[in-house]
Parts: structure tokens; C-alpha cells; sequence
């Protein structure tokens, strides 16, 4: 029986993983054998499943939940000056601390901003983002601020010691205050570095529609008030849905595949 060349649809119509499979089968059996060697086309055709099923297989969401209990939380002020540590402030004009099971935040003045900061330590692409739940006491409404590593260094901003001393060719956006759940329609201003204007919705901005910023830029997010404000945050929760599983396995093993033929070859 002979093959016939599939025809893969992507659009929903048809199933996606069955036409890969029927894809890899048609390309390795009709590759000419004359000649030819079986782990090029092996890696050959490897790499164009991986390439398909990067677009085919959808990637599984994964939530992380942020409380008290959670490492990697950072505490951040505005009193002055912007001061981020990982142990909290207290000061007159504004607080960012642990009270109890809560996170409490707390601006006393204009000038007053209190919040905490995820991913400060790196961990989050701007691309992996979905969306951002802050679950307070009472339902207070708190703003979301994306800190992009536009200056490309892996780090956000410039700080000497715990105080804030520059953008480093970095910027950040917000957006809010709200009670709702931030996603990617939610609409984010410039606030500073090298963004300007907005809105832009967070598709915008991970798709590459600003210029410097896409889905690779290295994200941190800031969850707070910039108004005289006290909120109790009992917990934030981070939906990212990063690459599937099976295609770094699928990449992991070709690499493999790779270095044995190397090793054979010598």
C-alpha cells in the first residue's frame, strides 16, 4: 500500500498529534535509502516534529500560589525612596510586612507605595505569563506593575544595597487598581524607562508589538498600592504555562541522539 503525503491542518479541524505521527512515518519511509544515512534522517526528521508539535501540542498551565509561607517573596517601599528587601519595612510613610497569615501593605501618604515583588530572582519570561490573581482581605482593589529586563543584564534595576539607584536600561508598566484577575487583555501603562504611552494589553506586550519587549524579556512582578492605602494580601496566584514537557524530552533526547552519532563516528 502506497503512502500518501499527509496533509496536516492546524486550525482545529483535524487532529493535530495523528498528522505528526503520519508526517514522521511518510518522511522516513519514502527518504531515498540509496546512499543514504539512517540517523540523519532519524535527526532530520526529528527536528521537524519537534518544529510541528512546538505549534501543535498545547502547553499545560501551571499555577503557583504565593503566601507567607512562599520563598523568593520580596518586600518593596516607596518612602523617599524605592527600597526592595526580603524581610519587610516599616517606616512612617509606608509599610510592607507579615501580619499574621497575611502579607499587609500599607501607604500613608502621597507619596507612600507599599507592595511585594515576585520573580525578583528571575524565573518568569514575559511570555510565559497568563495571568495574575491577588486575593485580598475585603476585596481591596491593588495594582499590578511588570518589571521588564529591557537592559538585558538578568536582573531588574539598579540597587545599592536595598535602595534603588537606577533603571538600567530597564522599565516597568502597570496596570489597575483592580479586584479582578489580571490576564492578557488587561491594559498596561508606562511608567517608566523605555516604554512610552499605552495602554498596551499584556498580548501586546508579549508579542513583540512594543519595541524591546517580547516573550523572552525577563519578568518580575510588583502587587501593591501607589495610593494612601492598607491591604491584607492573603495570597497571589501565577498562572505561566511554559514549553510542554514532552517537547524538551523530545529536544533532550535528539541532543542524545546527536552526541552518540559523534561518538560512533569517531
Amino acid at each position: 500500500m502506497a503512502l500518501r503525503e499527509p496533509r496536516c491542518r492546524f486550525n482545529g479541524a483535524g487532529k493535530p498529534a495523528t498528522c505528526l505521527v503520519r508526517f514522521f512515518l511518510y518522511y522516513e519511509l519514502k527518504l531515498p535509502k540509496k546512499g543514504g544515512n539512517v540517523m540523519k534522517r532519524i535527526l532530520r526528521s526529528g527536528f521537524l516534529l519537534l518544529f510541528f508539535m512546538s505549534f501543535a501540542v498545547p502547553a499545560m498551565a501551571t499555577l503557583t500560589m504565593f503566601d507567607t509561607s512562599s520563598s523568593g517573596v520580596y518586600y518593596a517601599i516607596n518612602d523617599g525612596g524605592f527600597y526592595v528587601n526580603p524581610t519587610g519595612f516599616s517606616t512612617t510613610n509606608a509599610s510592607s510586612t507579615i501580619s499574621g497569615s497575611n502579607f499587609q501593605i500599607q501607604g500613608n501618604a502621597s507619596a507612600g507605595d507599599a507592595g511585594i515583588v515576585l520573580y525578583y530572582n528571575g524565573g518568569l519570561t514575559l511570555g510565559a505569563l497568563q495571568s495574575v490573581s491577588i486575593n485580598t482581605v475585603g476585596s481591596t482593589p491593588l495594582n499590578l506593575n511588570l518589571w521588564l529586563d529591557t537592559g538585558g543584564d538578568g536582573k531588574f534595576f539598579s540597587f545599592t544595597g536595598n535602595t534603588l539607584t537606577g533603571l538600567n536600561g530597564d522599565s516597568y508598566v502597570g496596570a489597575g487598581p483592580q479586584t479582578s484577575i489580571y490576564n492578557s487583555a488587561s491594559s498596561f501603562y508606562a511608567l517608566g524607562g523605555n516604554v512610552a504611552g499605552g495602554p498596551y494589553t499584556l498580548a501586546q506586550l508579549q508579542n513583540g508589538s512594543v519595541s524591546g519587549i517580547g516573550p523572552n524579556t525577563l519578568t518580575a512582578l510588583w502587587v501593591g498600592a501607589n495610593t494612601p492605602v492598607s491591604a491584607d494580601i492573603s495570597s497571589v496566584a501565577v498562572e505561566t504555562t511554559p514549553i510542554p514537557g514532552a517537547i524538551w524530552l523530545l529536544g533532550t533526547g535528539l541532543l542524545g541522539l546527536i552526541g552518540v552519532r559523534r561518538k560512533m563516528t569517531k
